[in-house]
């Protein structure tokens, strides 16, 4: 057994087989399953939550989540020596979903339809829990917004630009009219309406579902990975699979099409998810993720990650619109329900 880790594996009541390493990731084989050791940054609270929502979950019928499973003392969280916290989970057999594998993302589409049917009127009671966040889209675009002229000003303002900064200043506003394009389109549509459902319905999304959200195994899925779940709109999980997935393979619509039918299959999408689907991929979202963590970051010296990762978005900006466009075709003749 590992001696640098004994003290975390102590704390737990379970008898190992075998332990190994992955990733940074601790593996241990048991008679009873496959657990793993990872590093947590977050609240007892906040594990307390996601767990009672999982339990839920697995009480419905959907057995294959990543639950916390609790230490000698019932806590959650365990500690070594250097008081770093360290969580144990409930871990499966299986691979990573392939985004570049139209067959993997199909598997991980009719997934989140079928967790979505499992994840609505969930709430969670108990005491030192964490409250489940509500995400309105409308509100973060106008914030987003904000955040946007800040660099903006911030930007013109400087006297000494290096080239990213040259760069942003260029695309800026481009991008600033699309976001509150958007902005505008999300308000004139049913999402509020149906947020507020969502809201009423307490309806939980996933919150970052996207091919390292799930484990593909032998005859099965197991999802993972729930540090974003919130009550909201839950055609905002599909959108997050697709917007990534076209990230990766050049925004290629035939892909987007069996991603969306692979959901459809499961969960019918609605008018008014179809409306909204449009626009969350329409609004460009990793322009403003690109920008932010250029302003929040060290703004001393150019960063070379953020300075190719925004030549490339620009690159493609003319491929995405296409997307859109075809998206939006595609949609209006889809077989859909009010």
């Amino acid at each position: 057994m590992d001696d640098k880790n004994e003290q975390i594996y102590s704390q737990y009541s379970i008898q190992i087989d075998n332990i190994y390493k992955n990733k940074g990731i601790v593996y241990l084989e048991t008679k009873d399953g496959l657990y793993i050791i990872k590093s947590y940054n977050y609240t007892e609270k906040k594990l307390k939550t996601e767990n009672l929502v999982k339990e839920e979950i697995e009480r419905r019928g959907y057995e294959n989540l990543d639950i916390c499973v609790a230490n000698k003392t019932d806590g959650y969280i365990s500690y070594n020596k250097y008081m770093n916290k360290f969580i144990m989970r409930k871990w499966f057999v299986g691979d990573e979903c392939d985004i570049n594998n139209i067959d993997d993302m199909c598997k991980t589409s009719a997934n989140l339809a079928s967790l979505h049917s499992y994840m609505e009127d969930i709430s969670v009671e108990g005491e030192d829990i964490a409250i489940i966040p509500k995400r309105n889209f409308i509100n973060e675009y106008k914030n987003y917004i904000g955040e946007l002229k800040r660099v903006k000003k911030y930007l013109y303002n400087k006297k000494k630009k290096n080239q990213l900064e040259l760069d942003i200043i260029k695309s800026i506003d481009y991008y600033y009219k699309e976001m509150d394009k958007y902005l505008h389109k999300l308000e004139e549509s049913q999402y509020e309406t149906l947020y507020e459902e969502s809201i009423e319905q307490n309806k939980i999304c996933h919150g970052g579902y996207t091919h390292h959200s799930v484990l593909l195994l032998k005859d099965d899925v197991a999802t993972i990975n729930f540090d974003k779940m919130h009550y909201g709109v839950q055609i905002y999980d599909l959108y997050a699979l697709l917007r990534k997935a076209m990230e990766k393979n050049n925004w290629d619509i035939e892909m987007a099409k069996d991603i969306i039918e692979s959901y459809n299959e499961i969960r019918k999408i609605t008018d008014a998810e179809k409306e909204i689907l449009i626009i969350l991929l329409g609004y460009p979202e990793k322009y403003r993720k690109l920008i932010n963590g250029y302003y929040n970051g060290k703004k001393a010296w150019l960063s070379i990650r953020i300075y190719e990762k925004l030549n490339e978005l620009v690159a493609t900006e003319e491929q995405r619109q296409e997307f859109i466009k075809s998206l939006e075709d595609y949609l209006s003749h889809f077989p859909l329900v009010n």
